[in-house]
């Protein structure tokens, strides 16, 4: 699957991306306003290493239609949305 994860970048990151390699996800794009926090990029990075496409981290902000737009255009077809945002 490709799999698109908005908010990508905090504590839910590397927890969901567990859960999708273990169900076999292939490609993940985390998109995100600021990048991945110290604390979590290493699961972040540990994770996407066992995914057979890897995990893809894109800085932007999905409520501007034309960032969306561009981030889908780059992953082709889209299997699947989590939504992680949350409050830091």
């Amino acid at each position: 699957a490709n799999v698109l994860m908005t908010g990508g970048f905090g504590a839910l990151s590397g927890a969901s991306l567990q859960w999708l390699t273990e169900r076999g996800a292939k490609r993940v794009t985390l998109v995100g306003r600021r990048g991945a926090e110290e604390k979590h990029r290493s699961l972040i990075c540990e994770e996407g290493e066992k995914l057979s496409e890897g995990v893809v981290c894109l800085r932007g902000d999905t409520t501007r239609l034309g960032e969306i737009k561009g981030i889908c255009g780059l992953m082709g077809k889209i299997e699947g949305v989590f939504h992680l945002a949350g409050l830091g």
